[in-house]
């Protein structure tokens, strides 16, 4: 019972961790999610489980029109959207 106390606590205190803007490790001409540039997440669905939806898409790397349209999609969860801009992921 204790450990299920402390494990409730540890992810009550770690929600409220403030992450700042995420670094990506891909060029901005290819923004396609490869083993290399995306080693942690390739080949998996659930985005949100590493990634802070209020941190993505927070720099137009590109330069386009499709930033606002990105951060409409992340903030309500629709990762089906993603593989529009990068790829498949491995899917």
């Amino acid at each position: 019972m204790k450990i299920i106390i402390i494990f409730i606590s540890v992810l009550i205190l770690s929600c409220d961790v403030d992450r700042q803007f995420e670094k990506n490790n891909f060029d901005t001409t290819n923004l396609n999610l490869t083993q290399q540039n995306h080693p942690y997440g390739y080949a998996k669905k659930e985005c949100f489980y590493c990634h802070v939806r209020s941190n993505i898409h927070q720099q137009n790397t590109l330069g386009t029109d499709l930033l606002d349209a990105a951060r409409g999609y992340t903030m309500i969860g629709d990762v089906t959207r993603c593989k529009d801009c990068h790829g498949d992921n491995g899917l």
